[in-house]
């Protein structure tokens, strides 16, 4: 496996993913870390969708389709939300659900599992019984996230919101020049992960704030290719979501 030395970041969901893998590769490349990355649509200004670097962290969007996450043992494993999809190939809701508890299961021991906690079908992946024990983090403007979107507002061109992390430290704010709800939440996930490996929240708002709209736009309608993984593989708190310690501000990088 290609990834197997690597600190795999997986970003996983019906919707979202790929606008919530290229905020993450955009953010660390501004911060100069030379990641690994590889996602289903060109990143506009890179024009390409995979990079081979020199740091350890190796982005991936983990398409659930074929079950071509399961390829994988992420360090982070996000999961942006549930809702049933490619009904050609999972059957039922049920089987597609199923898929993403395993995928959470392919979450490294030391690992970290983050999701969004604003949405029920991450509220039924997280009380299933098979679910493996993993320290589970959220994000969304649940009053029970781990980073709990506060303060948002909209307005032409754009929307601001900033972070509750653990319920004790404020951080932002935080601007995106995309509409949309969904956009916050998928910009609070590139945040959220990115602090769990380490890099400082408050240095990020300069980097989201130049994650161009028209690259979001073009990720949201382009054609995805599965070519990436076939490479790498040749709110009311549920009661799994266990805590064993909360997000900090100021946290080091996973080790």
């Amino acid at each position: 496996m290609l990834t197997k030395e690597n600190d795999v970041i997986a970003v996983a969901g019906s919707h979202g993913k790929t606008t919530t893998t290229a905020m993450l590769v955009h953010i660390f490349l501004q911060a100069k870390h030379d990641i690994n990355f590889i996602l289903g649509a060109d990143i506009k200004g890179l024009g390409k969708n995979a990079q081979s670097g020199s740091n350890p962290a190796f982005v991936i969007e983990a398409d659930e389709y074929d079950y071509m996450f399961l390829g994988l043992s992420p360090l982070i494993s996000v999961i942006t939300n549930i809702e049933y999809d490619h009904p050609d190939f999972f059957t039922t809701p049920e089987i597609y659900t199923q898929a993403f508890v395993d995928f959470a299961n392919k979450t490294r021991p030391e690992g970290k599992l983050l999701v969004c906690a604003d949405d029920d079908g991450i509220h039924e992946l997280l009380n299933k019984a098979d679910l493996l024990p993993r320290e589970i983090l959220s994000y969304g403007f649940s009053p029970d996230s781990d980073y709990q979107i506060i303060n948002y507002a909209a307005f032409p061109g754009g929307q601001s919101f900033e972070l509750s992390v653990a319920g004790d430290t404020n951080v932002g704010p935080f601007e995106i020049s995309m509409p949309g709800q969904f956009n916050v939440l998928n910009a609070s996930a590139t945040l959220a992960a990115a602090h769990l490996y380490g890099l400082d929240l408050m240095d990020q708002n300069e980097a989201l704030l130049s994650f161009p709209p028209a690259q979001a736009a073009a990720l949201t309608s382009s054609m995805k290719t599965k070519t990436g993984l076939s490479l790498m593989t040749t709110g009311i708190t549920p009661a799994n979501w266990s805590k064993p310690s909360r997000a900090r501000a100021n946290s080091t990088p996973i080790t």
